[in-house]
């Protein structure tokens, strides 16, 4: 029998993995590249060079899953805290198990 998964620490409701993935958060006309510092099932944590970044509007998280557009990972977020140029993005709706499966395939492979 496995080991049960120990609950998140904090106010973290699902566990962190830990990657270094660029990624693009769009709001309406701006667009603010960066990576993914970690991911869980309920958001990631993105970072940013830019510190001050006005996101107005619906905003989407875009990672690249493949070479072309089409395989562009597209997921709509809201983001929860910004701090130096980290922000705390949250899916606005729970990660259906296939994105989080390629995302996952994105930091193995």
């Amino acid at each position: 029998m496995s080991e049960p998964i120990q609950p998140p620490l904090g106010r973290r409701q699902s566990p962190r993995i830990e990657l270094s993935v660029g990624a693009v958060v769009n709001a309406g006309k701006q667009s603010v590249r960066g990576k993914l510092l970690n991911l869980s099932s309920g958001g990631a944590l993105f970072q940013s060079m830019q510190r001050r970044v006005y996101f107005p509007g619906p905003c989407v998280l875009q990672v690249a899953a493949g070479a072309t557009p089409s395989q562009r990972i597209t997921i709509p977020i809201d983001i929860v805290r910004a701090e130096r140029g980290q922000f705390a993005l949250q899916w606005k709706q729970l990660l259906p198990a296939d994105e989080f499966s390629k995302l996952q395939g994105i930091i193995g492979g």
